[in-house]
């Protein structure tokens, strides 16, 4: 969107750190969603960017506009392609774009990752129905649980668990009860979503321990306390 000011059109400049935080929080609110994505994240993007960005949907081998007219960009994540962005030009200079290159281009490689991330959570919507429920952290397990909780997050199986703590199989299926009830889960994939959710559980193992507690059930290098 263009302002008018002394009988001149300028643009708005663009907050680049609130452009790419509300494309987040977009996303976040679009998981799972099948329908109207493409326009919501199009309607947003160019709101919070004044006009200057749109994002629209073309053809991946369609001819390219001549060049007076805005620039594109294409939109792809992974190999797939969603359409392109159309960078508006800059009032002051028809040959430069609005927006400089170094953020048109991570731009469209977010909205791609966007795209890409929406469709991952609308082909698992269990994983959407998971994420919708509020899940508290146990307080009370022993160290016992909290060593099951922590191998069965690493995707240990049962008889792994009662071989490496060196318990019975109906031990861990004993224990396993107990921390079901704590999170108020029913599955072995529902708990690992519940400790991963209440921040017990990260998946990647370098970013933090694999398994973490805000309590006496683990120290914050993993290991756990009695």
């Amino acid at each position: 969107m263009l302002d008018k000011q002394q009988g001149e059109f300028v643009s708005k400049p663009v907050a680049y750190d609130q452009l790419l935080s509300h494309l987040l929080h977009v996303g976040e609110t679009l998981l799972g969603e099948t329908h109207g994505v493409f326009d919501r994240l199009s309607q947003e993007l160019d709101l919070v960017t004044h006009g200057q960005v749109q994002l629209v949907l073309q053809e991946e081998n369609a001819e390219q506009p001549p060049h007076a007219t805005p620039p594109y960009i294409p939109v792809r994540f992974n190999g797939r392609f969603y359409g392109m962005l159309c960078i508006a030009l800059d009032p002051a200079d028809h040959f430069s774009p609005a927006i400089p290159w170094t953020m048109a281009s991570p731009l469209a490689h977010l909205c791609g990752w966007l795209l890409y991330a929406i469709e991952l959570a609308a082909m698992l919507p269990e994983l959407r129905q998971l994420s919708t429920k509020t899940y508290q952290a146990p307080t009370s397990l022993s160290k016992s649980e909290a060593d099951i909780l922590a191998l069965t997050c690493q995707g240990a199986a049962t008889e792994q668990i009662a071989t490496r703590l060196d318990i019975t199989p109906a031990t861990v299926r004993k224990h396993r009860e107990h921390i079901y009830a704590q999170f108020s889960t029913h599955s072995i994939g529902e708990t690992i979503f519940a400790a991963f959710a209440t921040g017990l559980f990260y998946p990647i193992d370098d970013v933090r321990p694999r398994i973490m507690s805000s309590g006496p059930l683990a120290h914050p290098n993993g290991t756990h306390q009695d």
